[in-house]
Formats: C-alpha cells, structure tokens, sequence
C-alpha cells in the first residue's frame, strides 16, 4: 500500500520580522538621489510646458499693444500680474521637484487660492468701471460724433480681445460657449452702430469688452493651475518610475533583517510579475499625465491618489517578493531536516531533491530511498502565503502490514525533530485515502518525476 502524511510547520515569526520592517524605507533608501533624478527629468518637461505659456503670453503683449489708450494700460497690468503668476509657479516647481508629497501640494493649493482672489477683485474691479462707463453713454446722446468714435472704439477693442483668446487660449476646455455668446451680442452691437444707434452699441460693446477682458483671465488662470498640476503629476509619477527602477534588484534579508553579501533579490520574478504590471501602469499614468487632454481635476487626483497608491503597492510589491524568496529558503531548510529526521529514525537515503518545475518559488519535491527498496518523497509547500505556514506531505511506498503504524511513527519523528529545532510543527495528519484505481502520487504525479527529461520532452 501507499501511505500519505502531512505535517503543518508554523514559521510565521519570520514573517511577522519581514512584514514589521519598513519596505518603503527600504524602496526608498537613496531617496536624495531620486529626487535629482526627478528633478532633471521634471526640469525638462517643465521647459517644453512653461514655454508654451512664454509664446502665449507674447500673443498677448501683441494684441494689448494693439488696444485703445483707455483699455491698453488696464490689460498691460493685467498681462504683468499673469506672468508674475506663470514665472513663481515654474520656479516653486522647478525647486521642488521630487518633492510632492507636502509643501509643493499646499503651495499648489496656497496657488489656487490666491488665483480665486485675484480673478474675484479683477470681477469687482471691472463692474465698477462699467457702471461707471456706461453712466457716461447718456451724456453722449447728443454728441453724436463723440458717441460714433467710442462705440467704434470700444467694438474694435471688444474685437481685439474676441480674437486673442480665439487664437491662443483653450476656451471651450474652460468656458465652452462663453465666446461665441459674447461675439453674438458684439455682432448685434455692431449692427446697431451702422444704423446709427450709437449709444446703444458703445453699452454693448463696453460690457462685452469686459466680459472679455475678465473671460482671459479666468481662462489663462484655470490653464496655468492645470499646468501646475500637470507638473506636479508627472514629477509625483516619475518619482515612483525611479524607485520601481532601483527596487528591480535588491539586496537578500535574512531572518536577522540583515544583507546577506554576494545575493541579490529578483523583485520582478519573486513577486510573480507584479512589478512589470506595476511599470505598464505607471507607463499608462505617466502618458496620461503628460497628455495636453487630461484635466486639472484628473491631475489632481493622480498626484494626491494615484502616484501615491502606485508607490504604496510597490512597497507592497517588495515586500511580497522578500516573503515569497524567504519562503522557498525555508522550504529547502526543512527539506534538510526532514531528510535528516528520516535518515536518522527510518534509515532513508536521499536520492535526488528540486521544485516543482525547477522554480523556486513552487512547492519543493525530495525523493528518499531505503535498502529494501520502498521509496519515500517529501513535499514541501506553503499552507497558504499569507500564513507564513508550510506544509510537509511525507508519501511513502511501505509494502508491508505495519506499513501505517510505521508512517505515524515517522511522521511523529519527524515532528519531534522540527519542535527540536525551534519550528511550531503540527501533529500529523493523515492524507485521505486513495480510491481504488486512483494514481499513486509518488509514481503517477509527475510533479515527482524529477528524473531529467530527454530533449524535446515536455516539462
């Protein structure tokens, strides 16, 4: 007959150690010299962004120059305070890339804010002089020379403005529609003053003016707080690019938590391939980060969630690699001590030993041999990978009538044995009984096959 054992080894200290220590301290061990690789990086996807904002900006100095006196000075302020906006954020980032987690994300938010402040005293500013201005139309009725040159005045500078954020302000993405009303009632504008109604069109044309005028700068305020974000997205994803990069090999921990020289950890192949998904998603939130379509809330979020949950899951990933790498050792060192325990107790010789599939990171097969010939093969896998427990199937080939009295006995060695040097082993439990014309394990299954194939023969 064939007999079966299991034997439960508790090895789960070592996993509380591994799990206790820091992983992220550990990802992220040469922290300064990943910041100045992100930090070159950013400094030039901030250079391609930030000029286009510079070419913007001179579009806008030009069709300013092009403005009435009245209005001209108005908007070349305006124009002063914009840039002074877009030239301390591009030098709060550029100083501060790498460097997201907290100050630059309250900049950013201290950044909105002044934004809302600025555009709503630009608002009260600019209701003022309408009211103001339009109160003065009514002194114009009957100066109807004066009345014809600032409607013409007013509608060409209302034109102008019309045609600046036409031409370089994405306006639909922040104001769809807006424009195009606003040029509709411009046009009714216009063709009041070519019936002569003067008055009525400079009324417009004043207010449409400035509902332009305000329109710019609420536009040119969401755009510059997108490409805030949008920097501090991709500096938040390459920072994390960085540290998958330099997490790919790492140094070997024992159970002492110290490196253990000349062996370095695979994170990718230990961890079963999570770290190459890991890198396709960051490649897809780096595109996305970089893409001109992504909006300031999108951004956002992938800067506040996002880029930190992808960095916790590579800490997460780091540690899962160490788990699995520490467990296949200590599959092995039991693998030994078992073999010891039989050849001691029961007189069984190794014959051969390897994983299943001669990966590491599988259950862990050694077949024993005794001088009458019978045949014992020792399986070793984990219970479950989160336990931190493992599990001995001891498959033996005994042939005689006390078969099953000697398979306790040497289970019950082989547990005494493991206690005796330090594991927690479970009392044995027999495997359930196989059915008649069911396939021997330790003959049919040929994950205990582990003679070498001839070439060309399947695994």
């Amino acid at each position: 007959m064939s007999g079966r054992k299991q034997i439960q080894v508790d090895e789960s200290q070592w996993y509380r150690l591994l799990k206790s220590a820091d992983e992220l301290k550990t990802v992220r061990r040469d922290l300064p010299k990943l910041i100045q690789g992100v930090r070159e990086q950013a400094r030039a996807d901030m250079a391609g962004e930030f000029e286009a904002v510079r070419r913007r900006q001179q579009q806008s100095e030009e069709a300013v120059r092009r403005l009435s006196d009245q209005n001209r000075a108005l908007e070349e302020e305006t124009n002063r305070r914009l840039h002074q906006q877009a030239a301390d954020l591009h030098q709060r980032l550029t100083h501060t890339a790498g460097e997201l987690r907290a100050e630059t994300r309250t900049q950013l938010d201290e950044q909105r804010r002044k934004f809302e402040t600025d555009l709503a005293e630009e608002r009260r500013e600019r209701r003022a002089e309408i009211a103001g201005l339009t109160a003065d139309v009514k002194e114009l009725q009957h100066d109807r020379t004066r009345a014809e040159q600032l409607s013409a005045t007013w509608l060409a500078d209302a034109g102008s403005m019309a045609d600046l954020i036409t031409d370089t302000l994405p306006h639909e993405r922040y104001a769809p529609g807006e424009l195009d009303a606003v040029r509709l009632r411009l046009g009714q504008a216009r063709g009041n003053h070519d019936l002569g109604r003067y008055d009525a069109a400079l009324a417009v044309a004043q207010e449409g003016y400035y509902t332009l005028s305000e329109l710019r700068v609420r536009i040119e305020q969401a755009e510059l707080l997108r490409r805030s974000w949008q920097s501090a997205a991709v500096q938040a994803v390459l920072l994390v690019e960085q540290q998958v990069r330099r997490s790919a090999q790492l140094p070997v921990v024992g159970p002492d938590q110290r490196e253990i020289p000349g062996y370095a950890l695979d994170v990718d192949f230990w961890s079963a391939g999570a770290l190459d998904e890991l890198r396709d998603r960051l490649d897809e939130l780096l595109e996305r980060s970089r893409d001109e379509a992504t909006t300031a809330e999108e951004l956002e979020r992938i800067c506040r969630e996002e880029a930190p949950a992808l960095e916790a899951q590579l800490a997460d990933t780091v540690r899962q690699a160490r788990l699995c790498q520490l467990a296949s050792q200590i599959r092995v060192n039991l693998a030994d001590e078992v073999v010891q325990a039989l050849a001691e107790t029961a007189f069984y010789a190794y014959v051969e030993d390897d994983f299943v599939g001669s990966d590491q990171r599988g259950a862990h097969i050694t077949r024993l041999r005794h001088e009458t010939g019978s045949e014992i093969v020792i399986d070793i896998d984990t219970a479950d990978p989160a336990s931190g427990r493992n599990v001995i199937r001891v498959i033996s080939s005994d042939r005689d009538t006390e078969a099953e009295a000697d398979q306790r006995a040497r289970a019950e060695a082989v547990r005494r044995m493991l206690e005796a040097g330090g594991h927690q082993a479970h009392a044995p439990v027999p495997m359930p009984r196989l059915e008649p014309g069911a396939p021997d394990l330790r003959t049919d299954d040929p994950r205990y096959d582990l003679r070498p194939k001839p070439q060309g023969e399947g695994a």
